[in-house]
């Protein structure tokens, strides 16, 4: 972890596939020129709020982390994020700053164990290009009144950008 200090001008980091149960805040906060990062299929149980570093971040995969049951209110400072790919995480909530993500092209939370959606996240649907938004999120148990909006907001009932939730 002290050498990933040195990656200070990374565009592309994959740290998918080592075990790893943590990330070194002190690291993670200096990839400030960051674009796409994976951290998929780790040991992790917590996405430090260091990745608020990240304001460059276009792409953030991470799949197959059951630790995991949250993500920070810092992923507001990801303006340019395009792709968010959270899946098969114990993640129970989004933060409503997932809302705010304008650019965002490719969701995915399948396999995770959802309850709700903040509004902020459900109205990106209403977005004037929520067309050209590819989600990847259905929930099981999605309940009328999410589905209510979503459909209105999307025209489809069952967006495939929430499989295997349990949405309330």
């Amino acid at each position: 972890p002290v050498e990933t200090k040195r990656w200070v001008y990374a565009k592309l980091i994959y740290l998918n596939s080592n075990q790893l149960e943590s990330l070194p805040d002190e690291a993670i906060s200096a990839w400030s020129e960051l674009e796409e990062i994976n951290i998929s299929e780790n040991r992790l149980t917590s996405v430090p709020d260091a990745v608020g570093a990240w304001a460059k971040l276009k792409s953030f995969y991470c799949n197959d982390n059951p630790g995991i049951t949250s993500i920070p209110a810092a992923v507001a400072s990801w303006t340019s994020l395009r792709v968010l790919h959270i899946n098969n995480t114990g993640l129970t909530a989004l933060p409503s700053e997932v809302g705010a993500l304008v650019n965002l092209t490719n969701v995915s939370l399948n396999g995770n164990a959802l309850k709700t959606l903040p509004p902020e996240v459900i109205n990106l649907y209403s977005r004037p290009h929520r067309n050209q938004l590819l989600h990847s999120f259905t929930g099981r148990q999605l309940a009328e009144s999410h589905e209510d909006v979503l459909e209105q907001q999307s025209g489809n009932s069952h967006p495939p950008f929430l499989l295997s939730n349990s949405l309330r």
